[in-house]
């Protein structure tokens, strides 16, 4: 009995730490070698999660013993993962909703995994670990903040792509995710902090007491001597950090959801917060200063970032330096999730049961999406998830999984405020803490994506308020378990380590090699060894359509570059394989019509697959060059030049149709060029559209027609008033047409933009000199 009860002590040590450690390191670590960031912290969390499993194992059949916690929450949250297995299996790409779409990763073995730590906190953090799992999860974000606060400085030796604007991201990946995570702490952190005096870690034994409402009371004579003593300013200054890094995210959902959950304690904890007037000032203080300093750059500033989405579109304006006036039609875009929540939405209307399948928007979304979100955001912009999590779910899952989704939702908020008002003292704030943070979380996912260290802190923080309310169930083995422990203990460390190797070190070794090859992609000498690397990502990880791209994409550029037959019939196969792995692939589609146009033999083919792709992303513009080729081939011109024409509206800087076109036009003896560029601009002549009027301008000043290239620049330089080479041009067309004044006026709006623009400076030096025009010309 000795000898089990150690083991059991072993046990719960180890289960404990693993989950101290996973709340402590996900959000925190990172590789430098592997690409995608989200990947590596799965990795972390599977493998401790593993631990976990057969740490647990081993515990139950040694003692022939299965406790297990039963919360109010197991109903709705065992119905979720049933309807998460269910819409895997009717996915429209049921493998892909198993392990997760690449760079996202939020299929069914990560729903499985975090409804098992849920499990596991409720079953190894009991009231006496709650204040310690708490401070590991504020220890963590404090950590976050501050590295971000180091990215900001220029301090952090890790060359990370960071993001304009003085934005950081931190160990997170991204702005929007390192505040989602930060606010999150946040809330558990400021209610700590406006606790009692003094917040102790004591072995303490609840009494109810002999109110009607049966609240359970801490009584004085009860109370153990602390073990550790934590004073209140300490979790102030984790607030200061925070606070202080939070303004370098400089991002608007997570600041939204700040809001909601600090409102949300001033609400629950309005009267006991009153009497701490010390604390309650301190923390005000801090958060106007948060508030006033957030706002002092422009770059980052919160409420700029706001009133940028008011601006309206101005229907008349001046050049940038007062040289005639031009009317803008350009359409007035709306913040790209608006975009993404309509294609989310038409999703769900053809599929309204089950959904498409988890993480599988990033496969649907283009076809669904309205083009003016290809307006807004580019030809090429893809969408791995909604930017809103009902709206996630809803697709994911469909409307059966949404209501199940909100069941979970409403039954944790009515148990928690149930604990809320049955529990007095430093309970309430515990609670409070965990609402906020929970309401945090809510609020900031309608707006921006879901993400492992913020996904997993929502169930973290979930499963902490269940412990106020969960019951042990035991259930006694069979005897026969102690005759076979060692083969069953073994058994499972055997299976942990298959999965360990199948879910951690194949992706990890297959995105070593990924990250390696993109690396490498850039240097043309080391052709080889990218496509060695990007054929060995494949190799170990045969189920991710990202790898399979980059090796079609390499056997596609030998086949283009040399014309070798071999290279074209490896190019035709390889991408056979991406299609038929994922035939929702617009990019293995093309490809595959790719290589039966440079083979030639089968142009059909090449038009049919080039059409699955317009079918699959109809507003990219490369298969629709791609199948204007085709057309041109089979000697089907208007259909090229509709195809042609349809690509560079699509994408206005898309040179290579237009070269395409005027081939098109030599060969064929007819067509202009310039009309339909003009055509395209008579439909829109916003920002987008600057790279098609300074093709205008290269045809004007060929044909010497200066009048009309310079209304051309000036429109240019409205929609991108720091166009240096536009600039410079319509200074040199003012000088051509003896216009000194209107020159020197571009001249100096170029210095303006280019302080060190030679021409422009030696320029103005003759003027002021007053040396001839003809001389200026010459």
């Amino acid at each position: 009995m000795k000898q089990i009860s150690r083991i059991v002590l072993y046990c719960d040590r180890i289960i404990v730490g693993c989950l101290m450690l996973m709340v402590f390191g996900i959000p925190l670590y990172f590789g430098l070698n592997v690409n995608s960031l989200d990947l590596q912290k799965i990795a972390f969390m599977w493998t401790l999660s593993l631990i976990i499993a057969i740490t647990w194992i081993t515990k139950i059949v040694w003692t022939r013993e299965f406790n297990f916690v039963r919360t109010p929450l197991d109903i709705p949250i065992l119905a979720f993962l049933l309807v998460s297995i269910l819409a895997t299996i009717f996915s429209i790409h049921p493998i892909i909703s198993l392990i997760g779409f690449y760079g996202h990763h939020e299929g069914l073995l990560i729903t499985i995994t975090y409804i098992f730590l849920f499990y596991g906190v409720v079953n190894f953090i009991n009231k006496e670990l709650m204040p310690w799992m708490m401070d590991v999860i504020i220890l963590s974000g404090v950590l976050v903040a501050g590295y971000g606060i180091i990215q900001h400085y220029g301090l952090d030796p890790v060359k990370w792509e960071l993001f304009m604007g003085g934005r950081v991201s931190s160990s997170l990946g991204n702005p929007i995710g390192f505040g989602n995570h930060i606010v999150m702490v946040l809330g558990i952190a400021v209610c700590l902090f406006l606790s009692k005096e003094i917040i102790t870690r004591r072995k303490t034994k609840q009494i109810p007491s002999s109110k009607k409402k049966k609240k359970m009371i801490l009584k004085p004579a009860q109370q153990h001597k602390p073990i550790v003593e934590i004073p209140w300013w300490i979790y102030g200054i984790c607030i200061g950090i925070i606070l202080y890094g939070f303004v370098f995210s400089g991002s608007r959902a997570p600041f939204l959801g700040m809001l909601g959950g600090i409102g949300l304690i001033g609400i629950l904890l309005a009267k006991r917060i009153v009497i701490r007037r010390k604390q309650l000032g301190i923390f005000g203080l801090m958060f106007v200063g948060y508030l006033v300093f957030s706002n002092i750059n422009p770059e980052i500033a919160i409420i700029g970032r706001f009133t940028s989405m008011l601006k309206p579109p101005v229907p008349k304006v001046a050049s940038p330096f007062e040289v005639g006036t031009f009317t803008a039609t350009s359409i007035a875009y709306r913040t790209p999730r608006i975009y993404l929540w309509q294609g989310a939405l038409n999703i769900v209307r053809e599929h309204p049961v089950l959904g498409v399948g988890l993480d599988t928007i990033g496969l649907v979304h283009s076809r669904y999406k309205p083009i003016e979100s290809a307006m807004a955001e580019g030809a090429y912009a893809t969408a791995a998830s909604a930017h809103n999590e009902l709206l996630d779910v809803w697709v994911s899952r469909g409307t059966i999984g949404l209501i199940i989704y909100l069941w979970m939702l409403i039954a944790f908020l009515v148990i928690s405020l149930k604990n809320y008002w049955s529990y007095e003292g430093v309970e309430k704030f515990f609670i409070t803490g965990l609402l906020a943070s929970w309401f945090s979380y809510l609020i900031q996912n309608q707006f921006s994506p879901t993400g492992i260290s913020s996904s997993y802190l929502f169930w973290t923080i979930m499963a902490l308020g269940m412990v106020f309310s969960g019951k042990q169930k035991s259930f006694v083995l069979s005897p026969l378990i102690k005759e076979f422990r060692w083969l069953i203990v073994l058994t499972t460390l055997g299976i942990g380590i298959g999965l360990w190797i199948l879910l951690v070190v194949r992706p990890c070794i297959a995105d070593f090699n990924y990250e390696q090859g993109t690396l490498l992609q850039t240097m043309p000498q080391y052709e080889k060894e990218t496509q060695y690397r990007f054929e060995r990502a494949l190799k170990y990880n045969p189920y991710e359509t990202q790898y399979h791209r980059e090796v079609c994409s390499i056997y596609l550029n030998r086949a283009q570059t040399t014309g070798d037959e071999t290279w074209i019939k490896k190019t035709i196969e390889q991408s056979k394989k991406l299609v038929k792995f994922n035939p929702e692939d617009g990019v293995g589609n093309s490809i595959l019509g790719a290589g039966y146009y440079l083979e030639g033999k089968e142009l059909n083919e090449a038009v049919k697959y080039f059409k699955r792709a317009i079918e699959i992303d109809p507003y990219n513009p490369d298969p629709h060059n791609t199948l204007a080729l085709g057309y041109q081939r089979l000697g089907k011109y208007d259909e090229a030049i509709k195809e042609f024409k349809q690509a560079f509206w699509l994408k206005p800087d898309y040179s290579m149709s237009i070269e395409n076109l005027m081939r098109l036009y030599a060969n064929i003896g007819k067509g202009d060029i310039r009309s339909d560029i003009k055509e395209v601009l008579t439909r829109e002549s916003g920002g987008r559209t600057s790279r098609m009027r300074e093709r205008l301008v290269e045809f004007y000043l060929k044909e010497n027609n200066l009048d009309e290239a310079a209304k051309e620049c000036i429109i240019i330089l409205h929609l991108m008033p720091e166009n240096v080479n536009i600039c410079r041009i319509l200074g040199n067309i003012y000088i051509q047409q003896g216009k000194i004044d209107e020159a020197k006026k571009a001249f100096n709006h170029l210095l303006k933009i280019k302080p060190d623009d030679i021409y422009a400076r030696e320029f103005l030096a003759k003027m002021d000199k007053q040396i001839g025009l003809h001389e200026i010309i010459k």
